[in-house]
């Protein structure tokens, strides 16, 4: 799990924006976040610059337990992109903020596309 564990946090991002999201109903908030507090996390924990040896490279470039991180973060993925869908659809039967929270104006609406197609490039990545 300790090799693993990295590669969940662009799900966890991902997790976490939704949760900003829904508490605040605000995409700029997002953004703010991401762009201003995840470079001070570099401040905070400093990052690993070692290479693994030759052998152990091997072992890690035929381990599947790397395929789950991606995975998982591709099935969020898909989630956040059905649930877009229905954000912005114009008849939405679902009773509940986390659906009902659409873009107003155009502003909101790009803000709200940026945002949310920000993790399709990083799941591009």
């Amino acid at each position: 799990m300790r090799d693993i564990a990295p590669y969940f946090t662009a799900s966890f991002v991902l997790l976490a924006s939704h949760i900003i999201y829904y508490k605040t109903g605000s995409v700029t908030m997002i953004l703010w976040i991401i762009f201003w507090v995840n470079p001070l996390t570099i401040v905070f924990i400093s990052p690993d610059n070692t290479n693994l040896s030759a052998k152990s490279e091997k072992a890690f470039l035929n381990d599947k337990r790397f395929w789950i991180p991606l995975h998982f973060f591709n099935f969020l993925e898909t989630l956040t992109w059905i649930w877009q869908l229905i954000v912005v659809s114009d008849v939405i039967h679902i009773d509940h903020k986390f659906f009902s929270m659409k873009p107003e104006t155009y502003l909101e609406f790009y803000m709200f596309s940026l945002v949310w197609g920000l993790y399709t490039g990083i799941n591009a990545i």
